[in-house]
């Protein structure tokens, strides 16, 4: 089986970092077509790749005759696109993968029979770079074909490449959103607090980047400081006082509800 030709469903952050990686580190396999609804996006994603992409704005508009159908678009969609492409005899035989780490291998196994994952466990922002090969690639799928297929493809892409079945890839997933998306939401609102007294809203940087450094060398349990941590009660009332006399009355408790939770944790191990 191979995935020289491939059609991409999808011109969000994921399908264009992954367009870039393809085009980038495995240029013999050449994405011949881009979709997307409406097709603004995709047109958008092929004139950026450059040379003879076409683009498809409608399910019923994407090539038949490809190696590998490559989805990145919304969780939500990918069952429902794969299987209104399973009612066509031609593109049977090809690799169809899926990126999502929520989403089960089911979602194309129960209507494609060579089906597969490759998951890139990382942020995307638009406009925001990074080098793909540092990507860890989490892989799945149902045929020995289909496997030997994805496999070879992560591994011309990234340099961290690992098997996970849908179960592990799903708690991969909750981690990624406890660990970053929690944490970055927490980040933007202690930059408006910042910002909202005058303050620089990147001071924090420092400390980020040192909490960060800590948790290459330790296990975040060992890296873990602050007033919850020690147990200093008065410091967390002060601030929770003040977060309610500023208007944060959600952000009070929301800083109640995790000191609580971190008090619970070091107070038991100080037992």
């Amino acid at each position: 089986m191979t995935a020289e030709r491939i059609v991409l469903l999808g011109a969000g952050r994921v399908a264009t970092h992954l367009s870039r990686a393809l085009k980038a580190y495995a240029p013999e396999r050449r994405i011949v077509q881009i979709y997307s609804p409406g097709g603004h996006s995709a047109r958008r994603l092929a004139e950026s790749l450059g040379g003879d992409v076409q683009v498809a704005s409608r399910v019923d508009e994407l090539d038949r005759t490809a190696d590998c159908y490559l989805f990145a678009v919304p969780d939500t969609a990918i069952a429902e696109v794969a299987e209104s492409l399973s009612t066509h005899e031609e593109g049977r035989d090809a690799l169809w993968v899926h990126v999502s780490g929520a989403t089960p291998l089911e979602a194309l196994s129960h209507c494609h029979r060579d089906a597969a994952v490759l998951y890139p466990l990382q942020t995307f922002s638009e406009g925001r770079e990074l080098d793909f090969r540092q990507v860890p690639l989490y892989l799945e799928g149902t045929t020995p074909e289909a496997k030997t297929a994805v496999e070879a493809l992560g591994r011309e892409l990234s340099d961290v490449v690992a098997w996970a079945t849908s179960e592990q890839r799903q708690v991969l997933h909750i981690a990624a959103v406890i660990a970053c998306n929690f944490s970055n939401y927490l980040i933007g609102r202690a930059e408006s607090l910042l910002a909202a007294q005058g303050l620089p809203p990147k001071a924090i940087l420092p400390l980020l980047d040192e909490m960060n450094e800590k948790l290459h060398h330790l296990p975040a349990v060992e890296a873990q400081t602050g007033p919850a941590q020690r147990g200093d009660k008065e410091t967390i009332r002060r601030h929770q006082a003040f977060l309610i006399r500023s208007g944060e009355t959600e952000l009070a408790a929301l800083y109640d509800e995790l000191s609580t939770a971190i008090q619970h944790i070091y107070g038991a191990i100080s037992r």
